[in-house]
């Protein structure tokens, strides 16, 4: 009899690397996501999931296409399913080869230990973009833009607004918001760090490498040599 907690075992992948997902299913519900796992020769990275978090809350949806379709495969008994010939390609990551392991529990729910046989590319895109494993830099500095102007930027508008309009509340407005940006300094302070930071990057990332800049001013130099040489004759 297989025992509840065991693990098919296969060699790893050409990379070293094993990506393990242990799953709960039950008939006609949506499995549930229990933890997924990363082993490699010098590390072991385990991602746990809360009560209630499905295949679709926890994984990209190429992937969850294909689990499902292995899952489809499962009788809901003790068995091991073999399937060499799995393929899951998702934007940065390919997925080959998968062996799964069903585990018949006393309330006729099924444990799943889904092992793949190798995998090439970043892990994290296995996951779903709301996990946040992978979220661009240019989302982080969107979302500290936002927030500069939800807290200062709008409130200031506002200000000024009732300032031409020659509203009462104009001073008591202005003192608030002055208390307001007081009590917050240090936060402030951090959020205008890491949005200056962002800027820096996007202006960094915009500009041409180095070495297109040098040869751009190299053919220019050419050029300018070249027209003089015409000019003179």
């Amino acid at each position: 009899m297989v025992e509840k907690n065991a693990l098919v075992q296969c060699e790893p992948g050409t990379n070293g690397r094993r990506f393990i997902i242990s799953l709960i299913a039950r008939r006609n519900e949506p499995t549930l996501v229990r933890s997924c796992e990363i082993k490699g020769s010098t590390f072991n990275n385990r991602t746990s999931f809360g009560e209630g978090v499905t295949l679709r809350h926890a994984f990209a949806a190429p992937l969850v296409r294909a689990l499902d379709d292995c899952l489809s495969k499962l009788s809901y008994k003790t068995e091991v399913l073999s399937l060499p010939e799995f393929l899951c390609e998702v934007a940065g990551l390919t997925l080959r080869g998968i062996h799964v392991m069903a585990t018949r529990l006393a309330d006729g729910a099924i444990n799943i230990i889904m092992r793949f046989l190798s995998f090439v590319g970043g892990i994290n895109h296995a996951l779903a973009p709301e996990i946040g494993f992978d979220d661009p830099v240019h989302e982080e500095g969107q979302a500290i833009a936002t927030k500069v102007l939800e807290d200062i930027a709008a409130p200031l508008l506002n200000i000024c607004t009732s300032a031409v309009l020659g509203l009462k509340d104009t001073n008591e407005m202005l003192g608030a918001f002055g208390r307001k940006i007081a009590s917050q300094t240090d936060e402030i302070q951090f959020r205008t760090h890491l949005l200056r930071r962002y800027v820096e990057r996007r202006a960094s990332a915009m500009a041409p490498p180095p070495t297109e800049v040098l040869l751009g001013l190299e053919q220019a130099l050419n050029r300018e040599a070249q027209n003089r040489r015409i000019s003179r004759h």
